[in-house]
């Protein structure tokens, strides 16, 4: 059995903060969750923490 699965992140400037979308969609079912860098630029912080926040989506995806 074959299962589709995507991923994706967008990260955008709301005017005010620094804000992630992530968007996961596994044998049709979908989720989305919002992450909330602040205000200052999240390169950093962003390519340090993506690893373990796209396993706890994955993981919160799995178990929710």
């Amino acid at each position: 059995m074959q299962i589709s699965v995507s991923s994706t992140l967008a990260v955008y400037h709301d005017g005010q903060f620094w804000v992630g979308l992530a968007e996961h969609v596994e044998d049709g079912r979908y989720g989305v969750a919002r992450i909330v860098f602040g205000a200052e630029r999240p390169m950093r912080r962003f390519c340090n923490s993506l690893p373990a926040m796209g396993e706890a989506l994955v993981l919160r995806w799995q178990t929710g």
